[in-house]
């Protein structure tokens, strides 16, 4: 019997796979500088946002040796829950990614009078001072970076946060690990 596929064609399914992932990237990222892609706020609970996207990174963070741990509150707050999924899901992700095996990456979301608050943090190998201010910026890809990247999911991150009146930052330090954090206004 034939062989269902080869290596050469396996290759080219990924890498067509890869570019379509990444023309949509940049699609939705000019969608969001334009406007055009408005963001339909609606209330949703926190803790249910925060589990759908934990459990959109499960299979990775199993294949990589990486425990999660989810705190979150269970008020609801008005925000487009499925961009605000892909946020937390691109920020988990990373932090997975760069995870050493046996280590925890936390998602923590709170609400208080004046904001909802992410937080996903990691033990990785943190962000050099020089990237951190550049990190959101598109197809921006630190010095040290070793893993595949489009470099366009954090720029996703901060246009979506942003559409949502909030903002996102990074507190890190190399060898220590890094904390990203989504504010949003209540």
């Amino acid at each position: 019997p034939a062989e269902s596929s080869t290596p050469i064609l396996d290759l080219a399914l990924e890498t067509g796979s890869g570019l379509n992932e990444m023309i949509n990237e940049l699609l939705e990222l000019h969608r969001l500088e334009s406007g055009a892609d408005l963001i339909a706020k609606e209330p949703a609970p926190v803790s249910r946002v925060s589990q759908l996207a934990l459990d959109k990174v499960r299979g990775l963070a199993e294949t990589r040796g990486v425990a999660l741990k989810l705190e979150a509150a269970n008020d609801e707050v008005p925000l487009d829950e499925g961009k605000l999924e892909r946020v937390l899901v691109n920020l988990l992700g990373n932090a997975i990614k760069y995870s050493p095996r046996g280590a925890e990456v936390a998602l923590s979301a709170t609400v208080s009078e004046a904001e909802t608050k992410f937080e996903v943090v990691d033990r990785g190998p943190g962000i050099p001072e020089r990237d951190r201010e550049r990190i959101f910026e598109r197809f921006y890809r630190g010095a040290n970076q070793v893993l595949p990247s489009t470099g366009l999911g954090l720029a996703f991150c901060k246009l979506a946060v942003e559409s949502h009146g909030g903002r996102i930052w990074v507190d890190s330090h190399v060898g220590q690990g890094s904390r990203f954090v989504v504010a949003l206004p209540r």
